[in-house]
């Protein structure tokens, strides 16, 4: 029997959906909205984004703050108290009006921060899990262990994933065979014509701060590792936010940094850069 982690509710009476509905239901059901989306933004830490020398609107990716940096925010805070962590928008605007408006300010790079913006970290697992399970769906098709229907004559595929595919069907058979691959429960709505309804299997906690951190820099690996074509596994995730976690000096609920198999087993539930039951055949497996 399949041990699920999560559940997915769709009207009993509907027998065929598109991809583009398939990959939309499996990611709401993974990563719901929960009440931490409502929290406010915060300010987790400061760094710095470099100025384009030939085009000054854009920026460099964030850096971390040197000493020699923090010398000038120093002088540009020389009114205001030392900053504490996490601090609200507001608050971050002081500071930042105080650097800009500051006659030490440097030209060659702004003051950027680490926000933890819940709704924004909830879209982009969303999008990663998309991508993820965008390719995990491809990689069962052209495997023949998921079949694609054409959308108008019905009949199925014999060349495997087409193009983008998101308009071609699944049958709910199908679909449920997908769904096994990402341990995703599919059940009958209650009603045929309910509209499709995403739930956890059980009553999802709100995560802790370090919680939110923790998958937030996971989203971020999985995206960066999916753009080389590498889908590193839960172990692999884990370690690299272990490192980003203790490099900003995030730690748990003891005060300890956090482990690797700590983040694992309390943070990455439903995390992973391909479904544990298909991997990839590629050059890539298993990394």
């Amino acid at each position: 029997m399949t041990d699920y982690l999560y559940r997915l509710d769709v009207p009993a009476g509907k027998r065929s959906f598109t991809v583009a509905e398939v990959l939309e239901a499996t990611c709401l059901a993974i990563h719901p909205d929960i009440l931490c989306d409502e929290q406010p933004v915060m300010i987790l830490s400061f760094s710095k984004a470099k100025i384009s020398p030939c085009s000054p609107g854009l920026m460099g990716p964030p850096e971390a703050l040197k000493d020699e940096d923090k010398k000038t925010l120093d002088a540009a805070w020389s009114g205001l108290s030392e900053p504490e962590f996490p601090m609200t928008a507001a608050q971050w605007q002081t500071y930042r009006d105080a650097f800009n408006s500051s006659h030490d300010k440097p030209e060659s790079w702004i003051l950027s921060a680490l926000q933890r913006d819940p709704k924004y970290q909830r879209e982009l697992a969303r999008e990663v899990a998309a991508m993820d399970h965008r390719a995990t769906l491809k990689r069962a098709v052209n495997a023949g262990a998921i079949t694609l229907r054409n959308p108008v004559t019905g009949l199925v595929s014999e060349l495997g994933w087409i193009g983008n595919a998101d308009k071609w069907l699944l049958t709910r058979k199908q679909f449920m065979a997908f769904c096994d691959l990402l341990s995703i429960e599919l059940l009958d709505a209650p009603s045929p014509s309910a509209a499709v309804t995403i739930a956890p299997e059980r009553p999802m906690p709100v995560a802790r701060e370090w919680q939110v951190i923790a998958r937030d820099y996971a989203g971020r690996y999985i995206a960066e590792q999916a753009k080389r074509e590498l889908y590193p596994n839960q172990e692999a995730v884990a370690a690299d936010v272990a490192g980003r976690l203790k490099k900003e000096s995030v730690t748990g609920p003891t005060g300890l940094p956090l482990t690797a198999s700590y983040i694992k087993r309390h943070a990455l539930k439903g995390m992973h850069s391909g479904a544990e039951k298909l991997r990839s055949t590629g050059r890539h497996r298993g990394k």
